[in-house]
């Protein structure tokens, strides 16, 4: 968190010129208040740090009203429901801002998107107890992915990512456990998954594996020997400075430091914070 708070501009989108830039910065405010949200449902108050990261996201970024206009202007995204959702988390609330979102939502919910995006709607609008209509979870969690339970040597980056993502979205992050997984999926989890985040372990993936760790905690599969692995692993790679590298390799498209190590720092505190606030 020290890390996070040493220059939290860096996650303000209004300090980019570009959209392409400043959506990327609306994600990084997102899942950083999540991290501030995680904190609070750990102690049932936000500690000082996530306190005042949570503040500024709230007054220096949310609060202004071209960061507003920006979020609403178009209905197709996600970006204006999830903000507002984590930061609601955090205690904070802006009827006026509501009740434009509130306008929208019907062609929100119309849009097609994948299922586990569906989800991600969903849990959105409940969380910031917003109407999310009739839907029928397991019919959804059946068309991911995961409700697929594909042969692991099948499974892409971008499959891992969409099946950890859909944990995160039905178990709430790990502090439920739904009545929607059968016999068959809860023998998928316990012999599959491990594979997958072994897998994504020894490529040295760590954002992947942070997250894939998190889906483990979440489905109490912490007894399994890959999950004390990764943790060992992850604190071995991590930073002087606290921060967490996403790879092995440095060769992506982002070179900025923040661009680089924000999301896995993000998910390293955020998977260590679900796991202590777990209450079922």
């Amino acid at each position: 968190m020290a890390w996070v708070l040493k220059d939290l501009s860096l996650f303000n989108p209004l300090c980019e010129s570009s959209p392409k830039k400043a959506m990327f910065k609306i994600k990084a405010a997102t899942e950083l208040a999540m991290a501030c949200a995680a904190r609070r449902a750990l102690t049932l108050e936000l500690d000082s740090s996530a306190s005042l990261a949570a503040r500024y996201l709230w007054e220096e970024v949310f609060s202004q009203p071209a960061l507003q206009d920006f979020l609403l202007a178009d209905p197709g995204k996600l970006a204006a429901l999830d903000l507002y959702a984590a930061l609601r988390a955090c205690g904070y609330e802006d009827p006026v801002y509501r009740a434009r979102l509130a306008e929208t939502l019907d062609y929100r919910r119309a849009v097609e998107r994948a299922p586990f995006r569906t989800m991600d709607l969903i849990y959105s609008l409940r969380r910031a107890e917003l109407p999310c209509g009739g839907v029928d979870l397991g019919g959804l969690y059946g068309e991911t992915v995961l409700g697929k339970r594909p042969d692991v040597y099948h499974v892409t980056t971008m499959d891992a990512y969409a099946m950890t993502h859909t944990i995160f979205f039905v178990t709430d992050f790990g502090t439920t456990s739904p009545s929607i997984f059968s016999r068959a999926d809860r023998e998928y989890f316990e012999t599959q998954l491990p594979r997958i985040a072994e897998y994504f372990l020894r490529k040295g993936d760590w954002d992947l594996t942070a997250e894939l760790l998190w889906v483990l905690c979440s489905l109490r599969l912490e007894r399994l020997p890959v999950y004390e692995q990764g943790w060992w692993e992850l604190l071995r790679v991590q930073n002087a400075d606290g921060s967490f590298p996403p790879s092995m390799s440095d060769d992506g498209e982002v070179k900025d430091e923040f661009d680089r190590n924000y999301h896995t720092t993000l998910a390293v505190l955020l998977a260590h914070d679900a796991c202590l606030s777990r209450t079922y």
